[in-house]
């Protein structure tokens, strides 16, 4: 009986000795936290949780929830501790990290000067600094030794990036630059090589795509179009060109913009025009390596949605513009 005893004493004072512990706040350790542009309150919380920073996901967020600050949670990296309560957690997460993120959206159809003022708007990289990374030497990557020049018109690839406010200007450009040669490696060259056409070629036809084409279902035709006119040595008469040559981009072209002297002016010049007018997504870049077969040589605006009717003739061509009043 008194071993038995002896044994129950023991189990108590155990059981006693872990809930005392349980109950004993978690050691103060430092912890580094990143929270990414775009997580929720629901992450942070987990985030927070899973590394002892706080006791409670549910009880962080009604914390959070009770004081209206959801919509007030900076993204960034923090340095925090275990053990932290809800309070000094949150007030950590509304004065900002000492290292804070930007998230910057690049759309299809940029210039390098757009997306240098686009940086500068959702980041502190200034517009000048992103304009004089943005130059072909510097970088060693393998696809810039087919650029002809300095210029990386048509490569700062399309996408959305996150930054940090330690990132440089040439560290985003070499982002942009690994993207494009992550998102083309893969794909065929095998019919632009067959023309005698080359990488700078193909992405000058699929920055015109880009920017002459509303409707996905017609990258393939304009690229048709653009292939069969220069089998023909025709003038692309492409707006886009003469628009990239233009100090700003204009809602309609006049028949005096159509005369400007630059070789980007395809109504003047035959041939593809010196290099990229814009950074094309990955679609047009699509189309530009594989147009869709036909004979169609000329195209026209006629729908409100941005469709257009293409022709083989220039009469056909004629026609549909007279029809509708182009």
């Amino acid at each position: 009986m008194i071993g038995i005893v002896v044994v129950a004493t023991v189990a108590v004072t155990a059981i006693a000795s872990v809930f005392i512990y349980s109950t004993v706040n978690t050691p103060s350790i430092p912890v580094k936290v990143s929270i990414r542009p775009g997580d929720t309150t629901a992450d942070i919380a987990l985030a927070l949780s899973s590394r002892a920073i706080i006791k409670s996901a549910l009880l962080f967020r009604l914390y959070v929830k009770e004081r209206h600050a959801d919509e007030r949670l900076q993204s960034g990296e923090y340095h925090m501790r275990t053990g932290m309560s809800n309070e000094e957690a949150l007030e950590l997460l509304l004065k900002g990290p000492y290292v804070k993120y930007y998230k910057i959206t690049i759309p299809e159809g940029m210039t390098v000067r757009e997306t240098a003022r686009a940086v500068a708007k959702a980041s502190p990289i200034k517009e000048e600094q992103f304009l004089a990374s943005a130059k072909k030497s510097g970088y060693d990557i393998p696809f810039l030794k087919e650029l002809p020049d300095e210029s990386l018109e048509g490569y700062l690839f399309p996408k959305t990036y996150t930054i940090t406010d330690k990132t440089e200007a040439k560290d985003l450009v070499s982002m942009m630059l690994w993207q494009f040669q992550k998102e083309t490696s893969g794909l065929d060259m095998s019919y632009v090589r067959s023309r005698g056409l080359g990488l700078h070629d193909a992405m000058t036809i699929a920055s015109i795509i880009e920017k002459e084409v509303r409707l996905s279902s017609e990258r393939e035709l304009v690229s048709q179009v653009i292939y069969n006119r220069l089998d023909r040595q025709m003038a692309l008469q492409m707006c886009s060109t003469v628009q990239y040559a233009l100090p700003k981009w204009k809602e309609e072209l006049t028949y005096s913009d159509l005369e400007v002297d630059s070789p980007y002016n395809t109504y003047l010049h035959t041939g593809l025009p010196p290099g990229p007018i814009a950074s094309p997504g990955i679609a047009s870049i699509k189309a530009a390596l594989q147009p869709k077969p036909g004979n169609y040589l000329f195209f026209v605006l006629t729908g409100d949605d941005g469709s257009h009717t293409f022709t083989e003739t220039s009469e056909e061509f004629e026609r549909v513009k007279k029809e509708y009043g182009r």
